[in-house]
């Protein structure tokens, strides 16, 4: 939690609920300005689920989807119907 309060020192405010300090070079322990980044927390969580693409069986339209791991590791395997690429 050093890291949220660095932070709040450095904006002379409290974080709000939604917001989380990031570590850039992802070294938790490293809690330099220089390696915090403000992120909302949605960005945030966004950026470390990993994006797969799904292939529809029935009319072959590709998009992205950031599926349940369980369902992703199923669909993999080939026990879905769905085909799926990283």
């Amino acid at each position: 939690m050093e890291h949220r309060l660095a932070m709040e020192l450095h904006l002379k405010r409290l974080l709000r609920r939604d917001e989380v300090v990031h570590h850039k070079n992802g070294d938790r322990q490293d809690n330099r300005l220089a390696n915090l980044e403000l992120m909302d927390k949605r960005a945030h969580d966004g950026n470390r689920k990993p994006v797969y693409h799904a292939t529809c069986p029935y009319c072959e339209r590709e998009f992205p989807i950031r599926g349940h791991v369980h369902t992703v590791d199923h669909a993999l395997r080939g026990q879905l119907p769905i085909r799926f690429r990283q």
